[in-house]
């Protein structure tokens, strides 16, 4: 395989490997992670951003990007007008790179697979975009609705071909029947441009 193919890494992950491996991937891979997403039309970040922004669009809002890798979430949110932004990732090699942005308020390390330490009902919303799927626990979205105020919102993106088979979808309906969110809208849209790939976005309120 080539090192120039920019699918290198995204068919690594698509195979069994240690937490530490998935981990020691995304920090060697957070220097040509940018370059390499763009050239696969990587369209996640755009598409999350924008649902947000069409139901929130105070640009003093509190956010959190869960999962913010090198910040291309964080960079959309920014060009909407949002300013308040906080980033959390595992990959310490990332997170340099999200800093070097210069448009996040605060980065810290956070691991998905366990509960977050960071305080509840902190942020007016909080968006995870190409986290859920294989690698992380659905039961992460419980975490994200527990750091969002009252009111506020929670996007998320999982890939169709992930959204029932690795529980996204079914967490949803349990926290919608438990009266803990609302579905404000799940809509599919391409997850990578030119590709038949395709990924659910999803903005859910949290209740009062």
């Amino acid at each position: 395989m080539s090192a120039h193919d920019p699918l290198a890494n995204v068919k690594r992950l698509q195979q069994e490997m240690a937490p530490t491996a998935v981990k020691s991937l995304y920090d060697n891979w957070a220097n040509s992670y940018d370059a390499e997403l763009e050239a696969l039309g990587y369209l996640g970040p755009q598409m999350g951003a924008e649902l947000l922004h069409t139901h929130l669009p105070n640009p003093n809002a509190r956010i959190l990007d869960a999962g913010c890798g090198t910040g291309l979430v964080g960079r959309w949110l920014h060009k909407l007008g949002y300013r308040q932004l906080h980033g959390a990732d595992f990959s310490q090699e990332m997170l340099a790179a999200a800093t070097k942005r210069g448009i996040y308020q605060q980065l810290e390390t956070a691991d998905f697979l366990y509960p977050l330490t960071l305080p509840a009902h902190s942020y007016d919303a909080v968006i995870s975009i190409g986290v859920f799927g294989p690698r992380v626990p659905a039961t992460l979205l419980d975490e994200l609705v527990r750091l969002t105020k009252p009111g506020g919102l929670v996007c998320l993106s999982a890939r169709v071909a992930w959204y029932e088979a690795h529980g996204t979808k079914q967490q949803i309906e349990q926290l919608t029947t438990a009266g803990r969110i609302t579905p404000v809208a799940i809509v599919r849209k391409p997850y990578l441009s030119g590709d038949q790939a395709e990924a659910l976005y999803c903005l859910l309120r949290v209740n009062d």
